[in-house]
């Protein structure tokens, strides 16, 4: 299947270029932002490994250069001059893209998402998460792909290839997420286990992976049906042994293959969002299978979903306008005994207030609480923005992180990680 990788991309570039090839004048847009933010965790315990430091520049050039072409390049650098770990200079975005009527296509680097949820959606199925950045809350820096879509306004058609899997970055052994320090505290040894970030597969199974998603809309109501076969990629952690002693983590992508439901409608003020899917990692190789699932492991067929509500006040207090929103998570395939097969929404309820003043400023306050429904596990999130002077805005916030006393949950695993953050964005 790696064989098809440059006829899809071909075929979009050849669709787009044949469509229209009445050329246009060029237009050329630039932007982007430069960004500091410090991390303090108040209750890390070790020093050297209480305080990030992150360093961010981007830029954001988009040249149109005939009517229905445009290309976009996003370059990046993050650096943390605390952790040479999170270093990163991928580009998010490097791609053309054409749209004539209801065609629209895209090949290059790019992120898409799926899903109307604001805490976790089952269908989001086209990126992985940079962990190392933020094991909290990853951010995605893009995937290779080829996106083809038609659409209406009653109905729609997206078809995604994904040629090659990067894989998803994970903490540093200076973070106080460090993978290899949570391994020793679940075993209760210092073994000071190393993490192979560097994705591992089943054999001779292939990184190509498809996805389709059709829409149908009426009434105030959109309907997707979702269907994916590839590689999941979200990782699961192994442990490789030498005897009796592990001497090794890896990061494990299993093959998925996946069909989801998600709606979304509008009644009143009030929005409903549902997405359901049910997942198949059955992995054929025995020896395989058995560090993957079993007693301590995850599910060969498990089922996601999530159901929300959402209100919006447009005339608020203080006249701002406010967002209030909760989301019910659940997940069937997981097992709460092992870091290994960790995922974070089993059975959980998540709660959110977005606050938009309307004042010069564009202060902005988030408020979130996540609890999970079936063990003592909770995170609290705390954000302020502000505009206080031209393009340059201040960050504050704090996230309060509990866990169990005992167990294998990750918020007790990597010790006390409630933290204070500060930042400055200077966009242009």
């Amino acid at each position: 299947m790696r064989r098809l990788a440059p006829l899809v991309f071909l075929v979009v570039f050849l669709v787009g270029l044949f469509a229209d090839p009445e050329p246009s004048h060029a237009e050329l847009n630039l932007g982007g932002e430069v960004a500091t933010t410090g991390t303090f965790y108040p209750r890390e315990g070790v020093e050297g490994r209480d305080l990030q430091w992150s360093l961010q520049a981007e830029l954001d050039l988009s040249l149109r250069f005939h009517r229905n072409w445009r290309a976009s390049l996003a370059p990046r650098v993050h650096y943390d001059p605390l952790d040479p770990g999170r270093w990163r200079w991928v580009p998010k975005e490097a791609k053309v893209d054409f749209r004539r009527g209801p065609w629209r296509g895209t090949a290059g680097r790019d992120h898409i998402v799926w899903g109307a949820a604001d805490t976790f959606n089952p269908t989001d199925l086209l990126s992985v998460r940079d962990l190392g950045l933020d094991f909290v809350d990853g951010e995605s820096p893009g995937e290779w792909l080829a996106r083809f879509a038609y659409g209406r306004p009653g109905w729609g058609l997206e078809f995604v290839f994904l040629p090659v899997l990067e894989g998803a970055k994970f903490p540093s052994a200076r973070s106080p997420w460090s993978i290899s320090n949570a391994f020793d505290r679940l075993s209760g040894f210092d073994f000071n286990v190393p993490l192979d970030d560097d994705p591992r597969l089943p054999p001779e199974t292939e990184e190509v992976s498809f996805a389709v998603r059709a829409r149908r809309s009426f009434s105030g109501t959109d309907v997707f049906l979702v269907g994916y076969s590839g590689i999941d990629r979200n990782p699961v952690l192994t442990v490789r042994f030498d005897g009796l002693f592990p001497n090794q983590l890896r990061s494990t992508y299993l093959p998925l293959h996946l069909i989801g439901l998600e709606t979304q409608t509008v009644l009143g003020g009030f929005v409903l969002k549902g997405a359901a899917t049910f997942r198949d990692q059955s992995v054929d190789d025995a020896g395989f299978s058995s560090t993957v699932f079993g007693a301590l492991g995850l599910s060969r067929h498990s089922l996601q979903g999530v159901v929300g509500l959402e209100y919006l006040f447009e005339e608020g207090p203080f006249g701002g306008s406010l967002d209030l929103g909760a989301e019910l998570l659940l997940e069937d395939g997981s097992s709460e005994n092992a870091i290994t097969s960790y995922r974070p929404f089993d059975r959980d309820l998540a709660l959110y207030i977005n606050y938009l003043a309307q004042d010069l400023s564009d202060t902005t306050i988030e408020l979130a609480w996540l609890q999970d429904l079936r063990r003592a596990e909770s995170v609290g999130v705390f954000r302020l923005t502000r505009r206080i002077r031209g393009p340059l805005k201040l960050e504050f916030g704090g996230d309060l992180i509990l866990g169990p006393d005992s167990g294998s949950s990750p918020y007790t695993l990597f010790r006390a990680n409630d933290r204070v953050l500060f930042g400055l964005n200077y966009g242009f």
